[in-house]
Protein backbone atom coordinates (compact mmCIF):
# COMPACT_ATOMS: atom_id res chain seq x y z
CA UNK A 1 0.00 0.00 0.00
CA UNK A 2 2.88 2.34 0.80
CA UNK A 3 4.37 1.84 -2.71
CA UNK A 4 1.00 2.59 -4.32
CA UNK A 5 0.69 5.77 -2.27
CA UNK A 6 4.24 6.83 -3.20
CA UNK A 7 3.51 6.18 -6.87
CA UNK A 8 0.35 8.29 -6.60
CA UNK A 9 2.29 11.17 -5.05
CA UNK A 10 4.95 10.97 -7.78
CA UNK A 11 2.31 10.99 -10.53
CA UNK A 12 0.57 13.94 -8.87
CA UNK A 13 3.85 15.89 -8.78
CA UNK A 14 4.65 15.06 -12.40
CA UNK A 15 1.25 16.23 -13.62
CA UNK A 16 1.28 19.28 -11.35
CA UNK A 17 4.67 20.51 -12.45
CA UNK A 18 4.37 19.59 -16.12
CA UNK A 19 2.13 22.64 -16.60
CA UNK A 20 4.82 24.88 -15.12
CA UNK A 21 7.27 23.92 -17.85
CA UNK A 22 4.80 23.72 -20.72
CA UNK A 23 5.07 26.55 -23.21
CA UNK A 24 2.31 27.90 -25.38
CA UNK A 25 2.88 27.36 -29.10
CA UNK A 26 4.62 30.24 -30.81
CA UNK A 27 2.16 32.51 -32.64
CA UNK A 28 4.31 35.44 -33.90
CA UNK A 29 7.87 35.86 -35.10
CA UNK A 30 9.67 36.86 -31.88
CA UNK A 31 12.17 39.66 -31.41
CA UNK A 32 15.18 37.36 -31.54
CA UNK A 33 18.90 37.92 -31.70
CA UNK A 34 21.58 35.48 -32.79
CA UNK A 35 25.03 35.91 -34.34
CA UNK A 36 26.12 35.93 -37.97
CA UNK A 37 29.26 34.44 -39.50
CA UNK A 38 31.26 37.51 -38.44
CA UNK A 39 29.99 37.03 -34.85
CA UNK A 40 27.91 40.21 -35.15
CA UNK A 41 24.46 40.34 -33.62
CA UNK A 42 21.65 39.65 -36.09
CA UNK A 43 18.13 40.57 -35.02
CA UNK A 44 14.58 40.36 -36.30
CA UNK A 45 14.87 44.06 -37.20
CA UNK A 46 17.37 43.12 -39.92
CA UNK A 47 14.79 41.04 -41.77
CA UNK A 48 12.78 42.55 -44.60
CA UNK A 49 9.37 43.69 -43.36
CA UNK A 50 6.21 42.19 -44.89
CA UNK A 51 8.13 39.15 -46.16
CA UNK A 52 7.44 35.51 -45.28
CA UNK A 53 10.15 34.03 -43.07
CA UNK A 54 11.17 30.46 -42.34
CA UNK A 55 13.30 29.85 -39.25
CA UNK A 56 15.14 26.56 -39.31
CA UNK A 57 16.81 25.32 -36.09
CA UNK A 58 19.48 22.91 -37.27
CA UNK A 59 22.71 21.09 -36.64
CA UNK A 60 25.09 20.91 -39.62
CA UNK A 61 25.81 17.24 -38.82
CA UNK A 62 22.13 16.23 -38.51
CA UNK A 63 20.99 13.85 -41.29
CA UNK A 64 17.42 15.23 -41.22
CA UNK A 65 18.75 18.79 -41.45
CA UNK A 66 20.92 17.89 -44.43
CA UNK A 67 17.99 16.18 -46.17
CA UNK A 68 15.78 19.23 -45.55
CA UNK A 69 18.47 21.52 -46.95
CA UNK A 70 18.69 19.26 -50.01
CA UNK A 71 14.92 19.46 -50.54
CA UNK A 72 15.05 23.26 -50.37
CA UNK A 73 18.14 23.39 -52.61
CA UNK A 74 16.37 21.39 -55.34
CA UNK A 75 13.50 23.90 -55.38
CA UNK A 76 15.47 27.03 -54.53
CA UNK A 77 13.59 29.24 -57.02
CA UNK A 78 10.45 28.83 -54.88
CA UNK A 79 12.25 30.62 -52.03
CA UNK A 80 13.13 33.80 -53.94
CA UNK A 81 10.56 35.88 -52.04
CA UNK A 82 11.05 34.16 -48.67
CA UNK A 83 13.62 34.87 -45.96
CA UNK A 84 15.18 31.73 -44.56
CA UNK A 85 17.00 31.96 -41.25
CA UNK A 86 19.11 28.95 -40.24
CA UNK A 87 20.08 28.96 -36.56
CA UNK A 88 22.44 26.41 -35.03
CA UNK A 89 23.89 25.49 -31.72
CA UNK A 90 26.22 23.96 -30.57
CA UNK A 91 27.93 23.89 -33.95
CA UNK A 92 30.96 26.03 -34.66
CA UNK A 93 30.60 29.04 -36.92
CA UNK A 94 32.90 27.24 -39.37
CA UNK A 95 30.52 24.25 -39.56
CA UNK A 96 27.53 26.56 -39.96
CA UNK A 97 29.28 28.49 -42.73
CA UNK A 98 30.30 25.27 -44.50
CA UNK A 99 26.69 24.04 -44.37
CA UNK A 100 25.48 27.29 -45.93
CA UNK A 101 28.12 27.22 -48.66
CA UNK A 102 27.38 23.58 -49.48
CA UNK A 103 23.62 23.92 -49.90
CA UNK A 104 22.97 27.60 -50.62
CA UNK A 105 26.12 29.33 -51.91
CA UNK A 106 24.22 31.89 -54.00
CA UNK A 107 21.66 32.79 -51.32
CA UNK A 108 23.94 33.53 -48.35
CA UNK A 109 23.44 37.10 -47.20
CA UNK A 110 20.62 37.70 -49.65
CA UNK A 111 17.51 35.98 -48.40
CA UNK A 112 19.29 33.14 -46.53
CA UNK A 113 20.99 33.83 -43.21
CA UNK A 114 23.16 31.38 -41.25
CA UNK A 115 23.34 32.22 -37.58
CA UNK A 116 24.65 30.80 -34.31
CA UNK A 117 22.84 30.79 -30.99
CA UNK A 118 25.79 31.89 -28.86
CA UNK A 119 23.60 32.77 -25.87
CA UNK A 120 21.46 29.60 -25.78
CA UNK A 121 18.27 31.60 -26.37
CA UNK A 122 16.58 29.77 -29.23
CA UNK A 123 14.22 27.90 -26.89
CA UNK A 124 13.38 31.15 -25.10
CA UNK A 125 12.40 32.81 -28.37
CA UNK A 126 10.76 29.87 -30.18
CA UNK A 127 9.94 27.31 -27.51
CA UNK A 128 11.62 23.99 -26.90
CA UNK A 129 13.22 22.82 -30.15
CA UNK A 130 15.32 19.93 -31.37
CA UNK A 131 17.13 19.81 -34.68
CA UNK A 132 15.53 20.02 -37.11
CA UNK A 133 12.71 22.34 -36.10
CA UNK A 134 11.12 24.57 -38.71
CA UNK A 135 8.92 27.59 -38.08
CA UNK A 136 7.05 29.18 -40.99
CA UNK A 137 5.84 32.77 -40.61
CA UNK A 138 3.67 34.59 -43.12
CA UNK A 139 4.37 38.16 -44.26
CA UNK A 140 2.64 39.61 -41.17
CA UNK A 141 4.85 37.52 -38.87
CA UNK A 142 2.14 35.05 -37.87
CA UNK A 143 3.35 31.47 -37.33
CA UNK A 144 1.44 29.37 -39.86
CA UNK A 145 3.32 26.06 -39.54
CA UNK A 146 5.71 24.27 -37.22
CA UNK A 147 7.58 21.06 -38.04
CA UNK A 148 9.71 19.43 -35.35
CA UNK A 149 12.27 16.62 -35.32
CA UNK A 150 11.89 15.60 -38.96
CA UNK A 151 12.15 16.94 -42.48
CA UNK A 152 9.18 17.80 -44.67
CA UNK A 153 8.55 18.48 -48.34
CA UNK A 154 8.98 21.92 -49.83
CA UNK A 155 5.33 21.75 -50.97
CA UNK A 156 4.26 21.17 -47.36
CA UNK A 157 6.32 24.11 -46.08
CA UNK A 158 5.15 26.51 -48.75
CA UNK A 159 1.49 25.45 -48.67
CA UNK A 160 1.26 27.13 -45.27
CA UNK A 161 2.11 30.47 -46.91
CA UNK A 162 -0.76 30.41 -49.42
Amino acid sequence: MKNLRSAGIILFLIFSFSGVFAQAPITQLPDFHFYDQGNKKFTKAQLKPNTPTIVFYFDPDCDHCQKQAGYIQKEITKFAAIQVVFVAFPASIEAITAFGRKYFPNQIGKNFHFLRDNDYLFDKFFGYSEAPSIYVFNKTGKCVKTVKKTETSVADLLSALK
